[in-house]
Parts: C-alpha cells; sequence; structure tokens
C-alpha cells in the first residue's frame, strides 16, 4: 500500500499539469479532486489494516501468560484505534480488565 502512497505522491503534480495544459482548469480540478478521493481511500484502507494487525496482536497478547507483553500489545492497538493519540481512562481500564482474565 506505501508503494502506491507514493506513487499518487510524485504522479499528482505531474497529472496536474498535463490535464491543466491540455484540458483547462475545470478538468484540472476533476482530476486533482479524484486523486484526492483515491489517496483518502488508499489511507483509510491502510490504516484499517493496521489497526487489525495490532488487535490480531493484542488477541493473541492476551491469550498467553506474559501480561507486560499483553499491556504492551493493548496500549498500541488502542493508540492506533485512537489515531494516534493518547489513551483515555476507559482504554487503560479495558486494557486492565482483558490482562486480569489471563491465566497465570
Amino acid at each position: 500500500m506505501r508503494g502506491i502512497k507514493i506513487c499518487l505522491f510524485i504522479a499528482f503534480p505531474v497529472l496536474f499539469a498535463l490535464v491543466a495544459n491540455f484540458s483547462g482548469a475545470f478538468s484540472a480540478m476533476v482530476v486533482l479532486s479524484g486523486a484526492c478521493v483515491a489517496f483518502y481511500v488508499i489511507y483509510k484502507l491502510d490504516r484499517a489494516a493496521v489497526i487489525q494487525r495490532k488487535k490480531e496482536t493484542y488477541e493473541a497478547a492476551l491469550q498467553g501468560n506474559d501480561k507486560q507483553l499483553a499491556l504492551v500489545a493493548g496500549r498500541a492497538y488502542y493508540a492506533e484505534f485512537r489515531g494516534g493519540k493518547r489513551l483515555t481512562i476507559y482504554d487503560e481500564s479495558a486494557i486492565a480488565n482483558d490482562i486480569s482474565t489471563m491465566k497465570g
């Protein structure tokens, strides 16, 4: 996915310049808007995949015996779920609750 993002980032100014020269400003804006939508969709799909991977890692850690690993994986998952922002007290509480159900 990152390769597609880089390709769009590089191709975007080139496409804009070509369309602006051949078809006028309105067509350039249409291409620009389409490229922005495509980039946004790719970003969201990539972000969803990252969240899913971190969730799977967290759930796998909860199946083991290492509570410290589960804590780190849980914090990483919830932080990604929150868009990289700080965890809320509710997130920490949910992680603590999950860890308290672990065996060991």
